[in-house]
């Protein structure tokens, strides 16, 4: 009996594990959206930096 409990604790944590990778998945997409490509969360690229530094408009 002790086995068949463990097995469904396990299947339980796999299954946690799954919805937590999905969750994750969505969330980089989201952060992604509007802080530019995955991983750039910790850095300073794409904050706006660059763009304090060079007018929009026509280069030239």
């Amino acid at each position: 009996m002790v086995a068949l409990d463990s097995n469904a604790y396990i299947a339980e944590l796999e299954r946690q594990v799954a919805n937590l990778s999905l969750a994750n998945i969505r969330l980089r997409t989201i952060i992604s959206q509007y802080d530019g490509p995955v991983g750039s969360v910790d850095s300073d690229e794409g904050r706006g930096k660059e763009s304090d530094e060079m007018p929009s408009g026509n280069p030239g």
